[in-house]
């Protein structure tokens, strides 16, 4: 398959603003706080990056008519070895992520299947119960599922918006069905983050826009800027914004703004051949490695907060430096674990399905 810088340009990107939202913020000003709580949205490029991916892929294999089941197992291959060990390290660290389980008092049997079968993102109380990162794992893995599925029903620019349309319009309404049902409830924060940013539902846009980024590559340039999709998207951008500025309360239209945001970076860097995104070696060496390093940043970020507490004096400074820290030993051990677990095991898993 063809490689894009730009792709582990932004998959960098976004591992950087992921490890700066969940590196321990205590004692910075809100505004900062703010500032550095955006970083959670650089998961919108994985799933653009993801579904894009995905799309191209799958042509490949539809087109020469090759499986879609073997193509589907190879892909829930391609994350299940590094996850399942993640999970285990997790397990034996004790590491339990108790805000994620609501008024369950503890991980049952029943997460534990569900982690093991790739299903815990459909849960609310089971999504992030387990490494508080987990989340996007599961979605992953349904989008692998449907995308088959998909790669039918979204063949075009135009069933794709009509797509965005009603996910959007589902979405809106689940999030109002939430703050009725839920709200004043001991849970009600746990069901308003799942609508709103956790689940397939609140990501389905965000997937279909990175499904749209497939066509748009497929097409020159001026192609998209005289289209008429491309404008109707660009107001739909602009409408994103009036919901964010006139209240207070997270909805759904900013993950879909964020997922906006995103996918017009994605198109300008896939289409701007002059911009150099090979200068930037260290955020595409990143980018390179973002998997493990998404699997394992939590469990560095404990760590490093309980060796390296605040040190300096200077919450600013103390939190610089535990954010750097966080991020050096996360892209190491990624480089070690790619190396001596990942790459191996692909070579033997891509051995058998060629057999």
């Amino acid at each position: 398959m063809k490689k894009y810088v730009w792709i582990d340009f932004l998959k960098g990107i976004s591992i950087i603003g992921i490890i700066a939202v969940h590196t321990n913020k205590e004692g910075l000003e809100d505004h900062v706080s703010a500032i550095l709580n955006l970083g959670k949205y650089g998961v919108e490029f994985f799933f653009i990056m993801s579904a894009f991916l995905s799309f191209q892929s799958y042509e490949r294999i539809y087109n020469q008519q090759k499986s879609a089941i073997k193509w589907v197992a190879v892909k829930l291959l391609r994350i299940v070895p590094l996850f399942y060990l993640a999970l285990i390290t997790y397990s034996i660290l004790n590491c339990k992520y108790l805000y994620w389980l609501g008024s369950m008092d503890k991980v049952s049997i029943f997460n534990i299947l569900s982690h093991i079968s790739l299903t815990h993102a459909l849960f609310p109380h089971y999504m992030n119960s387990m490494m508080g990162v987990e989340w996007y794992i599961g979605i992953l893995a349904i989008i692998y599922i449907i995308t088959p599925m998909l790669y039918k029903i979204f063949n075009s620019s135009i069933r794709i918006f009509i797509g965005l349309f009603l996910s959007l319009a589902i979405n809106t309404f689940l999030h109002i069905m939430t703050i009725h049902h839920f709200s004043g409830k001991s849970d009600f924060y746990l069901y308003a983050n799942y609508i709103e940013h956790f689940s397939l539902l609140a990501q389905f846009p965000i997937i279909l826009l990175g499904f749209l980024l497939f066509h748009i590559c497929k097409s020159s340039a001026k192609t998209i800027l005289n289209s008429s999709l491309f404008h109707l998207i660009c107001a739909l951008f602009i409408l994103c914004i009036i919901p964010i500025v006139h209240t207070r309360i997270p909805s759904v239209s900013s993950t879909f703004f964020f997922g906006l945001f995103a996918f017009f970076i994605s198109c300008a860097l896939s289409k701007w051949d002059n911009f150099k995104c090979h200068k930037f070696s260290l955020i595409i060496a990143l980018g390179k490695n973002t998997y493990p390093m998404y699997l394992i940043h939590l469990l560095i970020i404990n760590i490093v907060t309980a060796v390296i507490p605040n040190i300096s004096g200077n919450i600013y400074i103390d939190y610089t430096i535990r954010f750097i820290t966080t991020i050096i030993i996360s892209f190491l051990l990624s480089i070690a674990i790619n190396e001596l677990i990942d790459k191996p095991t692909q070579k033997i898993i891509k051995k058998q399905f060629t057999a």
